[in-house]
Order: structure tokens, then C-alpha cells, then sequence
């Protein structure tokens, strides 16, 4: 059977609001780090932005991150999927 890995989103974006307090603006772009926990480690990350293509997150221990991701004004949706062999989790905001 599969057992499921928890996996979420860190602040600033956990609550779902983002800000130029919470990154750069580079461009026109708001650049931040997406964080996030894994309830095991070792597993691997990748997050989409509105359903782009996957980014690799690097972990440590329970945590990951994407540094530098530049998001456009408006409403994005995240999508992150962790692994572990057949062993998924996935969180969306």
C-alpha cells in the first residue's frame, strides 16, 4: 500500500498573501523563496507554479525551498508534490 507523506507551505506564502515585504521586486516581478515541510526527510520536492513546469526544491532535513521564483501580480496557484519511492504527498495554495 502507499502511505502518504505530509507536505506543506512555510511563511511567508503559507497564508496565502504575499507582499513586497516578503521578497524583491525585480522587473516588475515580486522574487521570494517558496518553503515548505516534509514529515520525512529524504524525500524529493517539486513545486508548479499555475501549472508550469515543475521546480526542484532543495531540501534539508524536514524542510525545502525554491529560492529566486519571480511571480507576475495577481493570483497564482502553487502545487507541491513530495516522494519517496511509490510514497507521495502533495499540498496546493
Amino acid at each position: 500500500t502507499l502511505a502518504d507523506l505530509a507536505v506543506s507551505f512555510s511563511p511567508p506564502v503559507a497564508d496565502g498573501v504575499v507582499g513586497t515585504q516578503d521578497g524583491s521586486l525585480v522587473g516588475g516581478d515580486l522574487v521570494l523563496a517558496i518553503c515548505g515541510t516534509i514529515s520525512e526527510a529524504g524525500a524529493a520536492v517539486e513545486v508548479q507554479i499555475d501549472g508550469g513546469a515543475a521546480l526542484a526544491a532543495v531540501e534539508t532535513g524536514n524542510t525545502w525551498c525554491v529560492a529566486d521564483v519571480a511571480l507576475t501580480g495577481g493570483t497564482h496557484t502553487l502545487f507541491a508534490e513530495a516522494t519517496i519511492g511509490p510514497r507521495v504527498g502533495q499540498a496546493t495554495l
